[in-house]
């Protein structure tokens, strides 16, 4: 056998070992019904990425994420922005972009490196975000502390809605704006509380 046929098979042993892995890079996306135990393995995809009705072990994007009925057993990380719609994430929740979200549940921590904008979703623990504005509206719930990183003037806007915990700002100029019965039922640490 010459030389170069057997290089030849060993990349197509390579590409077939491969095929199996939980890693799939393109934007292409694993499926539940392929891994045989009804969640998808752990996925990761380099380009903006469109997903839904399906479920993954874990979650790793390295641009922006559009999905849709999607379940996610651990992790979502997504470098771009993200924008959901009726996903669950059982655990941490990490958007290097903005977070826009609309019956959404988080079941652990979220962590937005922009603006977050949310409707009818539940965040179980804290959300820590670094951009400018984060609106909660349509019975959003948060039961844990928001905690805002920027060193600029933040607004956070709660329309009938419900913040059971802390609200802490870097900048003491910075507003909450309570709408349509909204609520913040812990206490505001650092900032001004506007009922409108």
């Amino acid at each position: 056998m010459q030389k170069g046929s057997l290089t030849l098979i060993g990349l197509l042993i390579s590409a077939i070992l491969l095929s199996g892995c939980a890693t799939i890079i393109g934007g292409f996306s694993s499926t539940a019904e392929a891994s045989g135990d009804g969640m998808g393995p752990a996925t990761l995809s380099e380009s903006n990425t469109t997903l839904q009705n399906d479920k993954f072990e874990a979650l790793t994007i390295g641009a922006n994420l559009t999905a849709t009925k999607l379940v996610i057993g651990t992790d979502l990380k997504v470098t771009g922005n993200a924008n959901l719609t009726k996903v669950t994430i059982k655990d941490d929740t990490s958007v290097g972009g903005d977070l826009i979200c609309d019956d959404a549940t988080f079941k652990s921590s979220v962590n937005v490196h922009g603006n977050l904008t949310s409707s009818d979703s539940y965040f179980e623990e804290g959300i820590e975000f670094a951009g400018r504005t984060l609106q909660l509206s349509n019975g959003s719930k948060v039961v844990g502390e928001i905690i805002n990183s920027n060193s600029q003037a933040v607004t956070l806007i709660i329309d009938h809605s419900v913040v059971k915990g802390n609200i802490g700002f870097a900048n003491a100029a910075s507003r909450v704006i309570l709408r349509n019965g909204g609520t913040l039922k812990g206490q505001l640490l650092n900032g001004k509380l506007v009922q409108e």
